[in-house]
């Protein structure tokens, strides 16, 4: 009878030892379940300098288990901050490996700025952020100083705006305004297509396909120096363009010289 009791209470614990080792097994350190709420994660652009409103950074994230095993199916935000605060995010989920590509698209911004990306997931955070410096469109004025003899005027030759992203490429179809700010020096006049412009005329100009215009300006100094002598006269500028939801402005001047023999 006794060894009866004693065979029964070793199967019991026998059975009990079984389950307690069956209760301590995981879901694995990767692929599929892996836990994500422990592990690290990585995170690499393309490029770190991009044009606001047309390019678009490629973010790879990586996402291990803190045995460093790929983390197969969990998803991933990439965070786009400024100042501090969060103004877009962007997700896509882990492959096998672990990674996932993430394309973030470069809004439009009034000027240059630096923005960050950062990466999170299920409570982790990847360890650094990454700066990318957003360029904002570009204006160019191709208008230059012209010195002349005997003569009291001349026709800008060549001279054009174009408007165009931080990479060169052009921007087509924008108007552009030309302002006629002031003048200083000898007096002068600033005319556009053969009609005189006072100080403060504006006058526009819509870009090609290639993001250029050309604009059409006479400069001339009001009398002619004496013999001998030479007179300028400073005309100065701005122009601007209301692209999307912001105003791109440049400033300049042209100088006309005239050379009395």
């Amino acid at each position: 009878m006794r060894n009866s009791v004693w065979q029964v209470l070793t199967a019991i614990l026998l059975l009990v030892a079984l389950a307690g080792l069956s209760g301590c097994g995981g879901s694995g350190s990767g692929g599929t379940g892996a836990d994500s709420s422990a592990g690290v994660l990585t995170l690499a652009v393309n490029k770190t300098v991009a044009a606001s409103g047309t390019d678009t950074v490629s973010a790879t994230v990586t996402l291990t288990s803190l045995n460093s095993q790929p983390v197969n199916g969990v998803t991933v935000n990439v965070d786009m901050i400024y100042n501090g605060t969060v103004i877009a995010t962007y997700s896509g989920n882990t492959n096998t490996s672990g990674v996932v590509l993430i394309p973030v698209p470069i809004g439009l911004v009034p000027a240059d700025r630096t923005v960050y990306l950062q990466a999170k997931s299920s409570g982790i955070t990847s360890s650094s952020s990454v700066a990318i410096a957003v360029k904002a469109p570009v204006l160019t004025v191709t208008l230059a100083n012209a010195s002349v003899t005997d003569v009291a005027g001349v026709t800008f030759t060549g001279a054009g705006v174009r408007f165009a992203d931080f990479n060169g490429n052009g921007i087509a179809n924008t108007v552009i305004t030309f302002t006629y700010t002031s003048n200083s020096g000898s007096a002068g006049t600033l005319a556009h297509l053969g009609a005189p412009l006072a100080v403060g005329n504006s006058f526009t100009v819509t870009t090609d396909s290639t993001g250029y215009a050309t604009i059409a300006l006479d400069g001339a100094i009001n009398v002619m120096p004496p013999s001998g002598g030479s007179d300028s006269t400073t005309f100065n500028y701005t122009v601007s363009v209301v692209y999307g939801a912001y105003t791109y402005t440049k400033q300049g001047s042209v100088t006309v010289t005239v050379t009395s023999t």
